[in-house]
């Protein structure tokens, strides 16, 4: 009995060095706070819900995203409109997700007009979406790795120290923003945790 157990035991993936889905992304925030400078890291929040981890300034539903994109165990037989040819990915960027579309769509606007500056920053693989009918986003897809290890989720926070670099100051300088960004932190003041405002994305 003791051999059969051995043999059909799943394997203990943290001490061969994966990290579980959570763990992994905390360590991609550490990387990325680690990477920022000290008056961009102090500033920073973050969250982590299910595969997503986001970072923010203030206000929530503009956020750096690192959404980890695989098949659900019990999706036998994934729909491949529903996942848009995302399975198997790290899908990382800057969202927009405010109610207001307006913005949503201006803010988009103002880092595609000085896409020179972010392609010489982060690369040819960026691309610009209007992803629903009211959010937008700034993206690029990534490998999704065998195992998720440490060293990887140094990488991935590098990149998105990279992509807080290229981006938030052009959002700072982005017409009306600094109105915007006072309006929110007001609102913020009368609501609950800052973690529960914003966009959520479905991860099924």
């Amino acid at each position: 009995m003791e051999q059969i157990y051995k043999k059909n035991r799943k394997p203990n993936l943290a001490s061969e060095g994966a990290l579980g889905t959570k763990e992994f992304l905390a360590s991609v925030e550490a990387a990325a706070r680690a990477a920022l400078p000290r008056s961009l890291a102090g500033q920073v929040h973050a969250r982590i819900r299910f595969s997503l981890l986001q970072l923010y300034f203030r206000d929530p539903s503009v956020h750096y995203e690192v959404w980890i994109q695989r098949p659900s165990a019990r999706m036998r037989r994934p729909n491949p409109a529903r996942l848009q040819g995302k399975v198997g990915t790290i899908e990382m960027g800057l969202h927009f997700e405010g109610p207001d579309r307006e913005r949503n769509v201006a803010l988009l606007a103002r880092l595609v007009s000085q896409a020179d500056k972010i392609i010489e920053a982060l690369g040819p693989r960026v691309e610009p979406e209007e992803w629903t009918r009211s959010w937008t986003r700034l993206h690029e897809s990534l490998p999704l790795p065998a195992r998720l290890e440490p060293a990887h989720a140094a990488e991935l926070g590098s990149r998105v120290a990279s992509w807080v670099a290229a981006c938030q100051p052009l959002l700072a300088r982005a017409p009306g923003a600094r109105r915007a960004m006072r309006k929110v932190s007001r609102k913020s003041r009368h609501t609950d945790s800052p973690g529960r405002s914003g966009g959520q994305h479905s991860v099924t």
